[in-house]
């Protein structure tokens, strides 16, 4: 087992205090927000671990002991890096609107941007590596987003309510009997407004939903996205969502095509190994709306809720994907000094999610502080947690 060192990311919708308070630390006044700790082996961030008196990036420990670490690689496979992360998640604001691509639509976009000399460092690259990124959100606490489209009558009737006549064309786009055709237009419109004109239509939609605010939760939610993204388009597009608040210990599966934002809260994000970002609105970052437009899936669906198989008091969440899932064993005070078994092989991330969690593989020894993280290899055979609190533990589902 080893003990992590994690980079942070602090992005301006991150919060300066969420995951400070979850390690125990008391942030300054003036602190910048904190918005992600990455907790794995991706290139760009690899988390790190000491090994003979020196740091070491985990990315780079994997692949020089790929058997050791991973296990099934010994299987005659060709896995040899970890195939999922980790992230600790905390968003004051609202996140983009984003989608991420499937496996094929990365390695195309990938190789397109680099036969095209566009460096991996380029704020207007799409794609920073071949993965696609499914993804897990598992709620620390109450957790707000937006994630997959309502139906196109949902959407009308919202858009009906606030009597905008610049938001005529969408209603327009949207007047098809196809659910998907009236989706895949209405959104491509909602974005497409002409440049000169999109800073007047949110001004508009924007006064409207603040004198209705009252009438309907989904025009107080565009008021508080004009506060953290004035004049962006994507508030519009974000009449197309589903509005949904995930209760503490509730996790969320956002797979390839499925338009989400995160908008507050602390969660525990588990996903395949990539930074792939395709971004629609609600950021000052790169916006690509043709590769939104054709990554996307038109589907009305409701956020993938995903049901936990519980046994005590351990709680396994699989989603419908091969790369990862998530283990979760709640503890109390009264039980904190019972072992409880985790996942029993294969590489394992784990981060403790509130309390102190002793970490045990075979009579080895590991505490982990609330908020801090490990990593334990599939050569250290079975582990056995004990906490008062949280512990979260990303595994592979075999």
């Amino acid at each position: 087992m080893y003990l992590l060192t994690n980079p942070s990311m602090d992005y301006a919708w991150g919060s300066p205090t969420a995951i400070p308070k979850l390690m125990g630390l008391s942030p300054g006044s003036g602190s910048r927000p904190v918005a992600e700790v990455w907790i794995g082996a991706h290139p760009a961030a690899p988390s790190t671990l000491e090994l003979g008196g020196r740091a070491l990036g985990l990315d780079s420990y994997i692949e020089a002991h790929p058997v050791h670490a991973l296990g099934y690689a010994a299987q005659g496979g060709d896995v040899s890096t970890l195939p999922f992360m980790m992230k600790l998640l905390a968003a004051e604001r609202p996140l983009s609107l984003q989608v991420h691509p499937t496996r094929a639509g990365a390695e195309e976009g990938f190789h397109r941007e680099e036969a095209a000399g566009l460096s991996i460092h380029d704020p207007a690259r799409c794609y920073r590596d071949r993965s696609h990124k499914p993804e897990m959100l598992y709620a620390l606490g109450p957790f707000e987003l937006l994630a997959g489209f309502r139906r196109p009558d949902e959407v009308r009737e919202i858009i009906d309510g606030l009597d905008v006549p610049g938001l005529a064309p969408v209603l327009a786009a949207l007047d098809n009997s196809d659910s998907e055709t009236a989706l895949r237009a209405g959104f491509a419109t909602a974005l497409d407004t002409d440049p000169r004109l999109a800073a007047c239509l949110v001004d508009n939609v924007v006064g409207q939903a603040r004198r209705l605010r009252y009438d309907r939760p989904e025009y107080r939610l565009l008021t508080r996205l004009a506060d953290a993204h004035p004049g962006d388009l994507g508030i519009v597009a974000a009449m197309f969502l589903n509005h949904r608040m995930l209760t503490q210990g509730e996790a969320v599966f956002i797979p390839a095509g499925v338009v989400h934002s995160y908008v507050s809260g602390l969660g525990v994000e588990v996903m395949a190994t990539s930074d792939n970002v395709l971004r629609a609105g609600l950021t000052p970052k790169h916006i690509s709306i043709p590769e939104v437009m054709r990554t996307v899936t038109f589907t009305d669906r409701y956020p993938d809720i995903v049901v936990p198989v519980r046994s005590g008091r351990r709680c396994v969440f699989a989603p419908p994907t091969p790369e990862f899932a998530l283990w979760v064993n709640e503890s109390s005070d009264e039980r904190a000094g019972e072992w409880m078994a985790g996942p029993a092989s294969g590489p394992r991330l784990v981060v403790s999610c509130g309390s102190p969690v002793d970490l045990d593989c075979g009579g080895r020894r590991l505490v982990l502080e609330s908020g801090r993280s490990a990593f334990v290899p599939d050569a250290d055979g079975p582990l056995e947690v004990r906490t008062a609190g949280t512990v979260a533990i990303a595994c592979h589902p075999r």
